[in-house]
C-alpha cells in the first residue's frame, strides 16, 4: 500500500505569478529576469521572486498584472 501526502508550508493569495520557464536566473549574481513584449520589440526586466513551486515563482516587484511574458532567448550553441 502506498500514499501521497502534499504538506503547505506558505501560502499566499492575490499575488503575481510567473511561469518558472520565463524566469531566467543570473547564476553568478543570483538576480532573476523576465523577458517581456512591449509594443513590437521585447524587453528584458530584472525582478524580485519570492515563493516558488514547481510551476510558478511567485513576483515581488519589477512587473504589473497585465505585462506579456514571452519566452526568454535561448543560447545559439557556438556563440
Amino acid at each position: 500500500m502506498t500514499s501521497n501526502a502534499s504538506i503547505v508550508l506558505e501560502k499566499r493569495e492575490n499575488v503575481l505569478l510567473a511561469p518558472n520557464w520565463a524566469v531566467r536566473r543570473d547564476r553568478q549574481t543570483g538576480k532573476s529576469f523576465l523577458t517581456l513584449q512591449a509594443g513590437d520589440q521585447t524587453q528584458e526586466i530584472e525582478i524580485k521572486t519570492g515563493l516558488r513551486n514547481e510551476t510558478f515563482s511567485e513576483v515581488l516587484s519589477g512587473a504589473q498584472a497585465g505585462q506579456t511574458v514571452v519566452a526568454p532567448r535561448a543560447p545559439v550553441l557556438g556563440q
